[in-house]
């Protein structure tokens, strides 16, 4: 539980930043700052979100003996309406991970000429929003199983994207 916890953490801290880096109303009020600097932008955001995908993906990962949230269910004895629930909340954190998984082929594991940003996440199906919703069904998930294992509750404590708002800030133009 406790690996787990710290993926979703670092999940979390991913998008944010990832996001902080991509959404149309943050960049419009950072990217002249960030034009100053663009290889660390790019590359962060870069990193940020094929870190973020590899992360997401081991959560949903369908292979034997690994640790992932359905194991983590499987594991407790749960009041069954909890474990429907949380099994129905599963399901759909799959259906996503299976498109993220797409991306992550196409864009990061056999990377190809062929594919942009774009042409990816149309072929998979994916939008930033849905990359939220599956971070929430996660945290949901592995919340509801801590309050029945007495393994710690996941909060978000620190928001990496608040401090790198005030790094790009003080950047002058």
């Amino acid at each position: 539980m406790q690996t787990t916890a710290l993926t979703l953490s670092l999940i979390c801290e991913w998008y944010d930043m990832w996001w902080l880096y991509t959404n149309d109303v943050t960049r419009a009020t950072l990217v002249e700052k960030m034009n100053q600097y663009p290889s660390v932008f790019r590359l962060n955001s870069e990193a940020q979100l094929r870190s973020m995908f590899s992360a997401l993906v081991t959560l949903y990962d369908n292979g034997g003996g690994r640790v992932t949230l359905k194991s983590l269910l499987d594991e407790l004895a749960l009041p069954e309406p909890l474990a429907k629930r949380l099994r129905r909340l599963l399901s759909n954190g799959a259906a996503i991970a299976e498109q993220i998984k797409k991306i992550r082929h196409s864009l990061i594991a056999h990377r190809s000429d062929k594919h942009t940003y774009s042409d990816a996440y149309v072929e998979a199906g994916i939008t930033p929003n849905r990359i939220g919703r599956i971070i929430t069904i996660s945290c949901t998930v592995y919340n509801s199983l801590a309050r029945t294992s007495s393994a710690p509750i996941f909060l978000r404590k620190h928001y990496a994207r608040t401090e790198m708002l005030k790094l790009i800030q003080r950047i002058d133009v």
